[in-house]
């Protein structure tokens, strides 16, 4: 699973004008203790984030585009992941649903009071991190979409399944009239999904692709290792146009695609 993910919950430089909220190292801990720590080389997606929840927050990277971050605590450990919330005019569009579902609910209520109810969502591979608290949209009635392939793996692995994202693991989709869903080949997982919004200067990779902070590729039980790179060059020759990546976990910003590729080059696995 990505990073170091705990059991599945059953399923039923741009970067600097990104506007900021409360501070982030409050977000989860208690005034006065000792810090956490979070996992090598992770963090908060940016410096600043507006805490929603003990262990989820959010900060806007765009008109209408805000990234989420959700937090486990695993082996002692803080680990984040990043998703997305688009909106659009009248409601919103959930990227990744963090890792259980209380914090999704937290999400959901959060857009709902900005008059955004989330009216859909798409999980980018099977993993808790990504598909976690698929229960709380489905308790909702929320659609959630994904790559074909990773049907039977939610439910190998104690999900129920998401609905197929029909054509998209043979080429790239549409995606709620937000952006474009793009399987570009298997690296982290065989169904890794990115997404890039509308004028393709936002990329939403996934754990596709790693933090420029990231000092390993983290978790590879389920990688491709083979055809990581090349999938990598596949999305940054469609997406070159891209201005704010946003990495499954850990900060926004640098080259987070060029910093993977020299992971895997670094570990054998690269050009």
């Amino acid at each position: 699973m990505c990073e170091r993910c705990g059991p599945p919950v059953r399923r039923r430089d741009a970067v600097a004008a990104l506007a900021t909220g409360l501070t982030f190292a409050a977000f989860g801990g208690v005034a006065g203790a000792a810090p956490r720590r979070y996992a090598a080389g992770l963090g908060p997606a940016l410096p600043t984030m507006s805490a929603i929840a003990s262990d989820v927050s959010v900060a806007r990277i765009a008109p209408r585009v805000w990234v989420h971050t959700t937090l486990s605590t695993i082996a002692s450990e803080i680990v984040p992941a990043n998703g997305l919330l688009v909106e659009r005019e009248r409601d919103a569009v959930l990227v990744d649903t963090g890792w259980e579902p209380r914090q999704t609910s937290a999400l959901l209520a959060w857009s709902a009071a900005r008059g955004k109810p989330v009216v859909a969502a798409l999980v980018t591979h099977f993993h808790a991190d990504r598909i976690g608290g698929i229960a709380a949209l489905d308790a909702v009635s929320i659609p959630i979409s994904a790559n074909p392939l990773t049907i039977g793996l939610a439910m190998e692995h104690g999900y129920d399944a998401p609905d197929p994202l029909v054509g998209v693991d043979a080429g790239p989709q549409r995606f709620a009239e937000i952006g474009e869903a793009f399987f570009p080949g298997a690296g982290h997982t065989r169904d890794n999904l990115t997404l890039a919004l509308a004028d393709r200067t936002i990329l939403f990779g996934g754990c596709l692709i790693r933090s420029i902070a990231a000092p390993t590729l983290g978790n590879v039980e389920d990688a491709v290792l083979a055809d990581w790179d090349a999938s990598l060059r596949a999305l940054q020759l469609r997406y070159r146009s891209a201005t704010i990546v946003v990495p499954g976990h850990g900060k926004i910003g640098g080259d987070p695609i060029g910093h993977t590729l020299n992971l895997l080059a670094a570990s054998g696995h690269g050009v």
